[in-house]
Protein backbone atom coordinates (compact mmCIF):
# COMPACT_ATOMS: atom_id res chain seq x y z
CA UNK A 1 0.00 0.00 0.00
CA UNK A 2 0.92 3.17 -0.67
CA UNK A 3 1.64 5.45 2.12
CA UNK A 4 0.34 8.83 2.44
CA UNK A 5 1.59 12.19 2.66
CA UNK A 6 1.73 13.97 5.86
CA UNK A 7 0.66 17.04 4.10
CA UNK A 8 0.22 18.02 0.39
CA UNK A 9 1.64 21.31 0.94
CA UNK A 10 4.35 23.07 3.28
CA UNK A 11 5.99 26.63 2.44
CA UNK A 12 9.11 28.89 3.54
CA UNK A 13 7.19 32.21 4.71
CA UNK A 14 8.20 35.19 7.24
CA UNK A 15 6.97 33.50 10.05
CA UNK A 16 8.38 30.25 9.59
CA UNK A 17 7.10 26.68 7.55
CA UNK A 18 3.36 27.28 7.16
CA UNK A 19 0.77 24.41 5.94
CA UNK A 20 -0.53 25.54 3.06
CA UNK A 21 -2.78 22.51 2.23
CA UNK A 22 -3.48 18.77 3.74
CA UNK A 23 -4.76 16.22 1.79
CA UNK A 24 -8.49 14.38 3.30
CA UNK A 25 -7.58 11.46 5.41
CA UNK A 26 -3.75 12.27 5.84
CA UNK A 27 -1.73 11.53 8.88
CA UNK A 28 -1.68 15.35 9.53
CA UNK A 29 -5.02 15.82 9.13
CA UNK A 30 -5.81 12.85 11.60
CA UNK A 31 -3.00 14.86 14.14
CA UNK A 32 -5.04 17.50 14.12
CA UNK A 33 -3.21 20.08 12.06
CA UNK A 34 -4.51 23.17 10.39
CA UNK A 35 -4.04 24.54 7.13
CA UNK A 36 -1.79 27.98 8.27
CA UNK A 37 -0.21 26.14 11.19
CA UNK A 38 3.62 27.30 11.64
CA UNK A 39 5.46 24.29 12.13
CA UNK A 40 8.30 25.61 15.33
CA UNK A 41 9.54 21.84 16.03
CA UNK A 42 9.92 18.75 14.27
CA UNK A 43 10.84 15.98 16.59
CA UNK A 44 14.02 18.14 18.43
CA UNK A 45 14.66 19.73 14.92
CA UNK A 46 14.32 23.73 14.84
CA UNK A 47 12.39 24.45 11.72
CA UNK A 48 13.69 28.12 11.44
CA UNK A 49 16.94 26.01 10.91
CA UNK A 50 15.47 23.96 8.11
CA UNK A 51 13.68 24.56 4.42
CA UNK A 52 10.49 22.90 3.70
CA UNK A 53 12.55 20.42 1.71
CA UNK A 54 13.94 19.28 4.60
CA UNK A 55 11.13 19.30 6.95
CA UNK A 56 9.30 16.98 4.22
CA UNK A 57 12.02 14.62 3.96
CA UNK A 58 13.18 14.07 7.07
CA UNK A 59 9.25 13.17 8.03
CA UNK A 60 9.25 10.79 4.93
CA UNK A 61 12.49 8.96 6.18
CA UNK A 62 11.25 9.23 9.58
CA UNK A 63 11.90 5.37 10.89
CA UNK A 64 9.75 5.91 14.08
CA UNK A 65 5.97 5.35 13.95
CA UNK A 66 5.47 9.03 15.72
CA UNK A 67 6.81 12.34 14.66
CA UNK A 68 6.20 15.03 17.50
CA UNK A 69 5.50 18.46 16.20
CA UNK A 70 5.38 22.14 18.45
CA UNK A 71 3.23 24.38 16.17
CA UNK A 72 1.96 27.95 16.36
CA UNK A 73 -1.70 28.90 15.28
CA UNK A 74 -3.42 31.98 14.86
Amino acid sequence: MKQKPLFDTIQLKEKGIEVIEIFDDSPSEKAGLHVGDIILKVDDKDTMKMNADDIARYIKNKKAAEITMIVSRD
